[in-house]
């Protein structure tokens, strides 16, 4: 079993793994995890993805036929932006994005203590993400919010090889 949450930009992996550039879309995050199996070695693994992760482990899958043999999804979606055209209201609209964009650019702690009420979820679990949040970098948080708020993996799901995928989804409602 392969478990990413650990990635680049995070306050626990090496700076110099980060890249704004790269990282500014999921196809950077799914790029670092096929290095990370391909250095290891490992293929078929079952892949267990946080949030964004689990877009990163779809696109991952199928850039990569058997290289995850299995997707197990925690708290992810498919898209985190509302897309009035396709039906789609579980995400964000423009407005908000823009407005949690400009948030962030101000002051990062200002950001996650806008972002963490929307959330749903135990109150102790929602106070440890506003204080790590505070300690991450601006610059990774804005990079990594602009591959979340652009993320479209909807468009990948159908593309996966195996049926037998599972998908674990809790819905966090805004």
């Amino acid at each position: 079993m392969c478990s990413s949450d650990l990635t680049a930009g995070s306050r626990t992996a090496h700076q110099d793994l980060f890249s704004p550039v790269r990282h500014r879309a999921i196809d950077g995050f799914a790029d670092d995890l096929r290095w990370l199996l391909a250095d290891l070695g490992r293929r078929d693994v079952v892949f267990v993805g946080h949030a964004y992760m689990g877009a990163a482990g779809i696109v991952t899958a199928v850039a990569d036929p058997g290289s995850i043999s299995r997707l197990v999804l925690v708290n992810s979606c498919a898209r985190y932006r509302t897309d009035p055209e396709r039906g789609y209201s579980a995400g964000y609209s423009d407005d908000e994005v823009r407005d949690y964009r400009r948030a962030l650019t101000a002051s990062n702690a200002v950001w996650h203590n806008e972002f963490a009420p929307k959330l749903n979820g135990p109150p102790e679990a929602l106070a440890t993400f506003v204080t790590n949040a505070r300690r991450s970098d601006p610059i990774v948080a804005a990079t990594v919010s602009s591959a979340v708020f652009a993320l479209r993996s909807e468009e990948h799901t159908s593309e996966l090889q195996s049926p037998d995928h599972l998908v674990c989804r809790l819905l966090l409602e805004k």
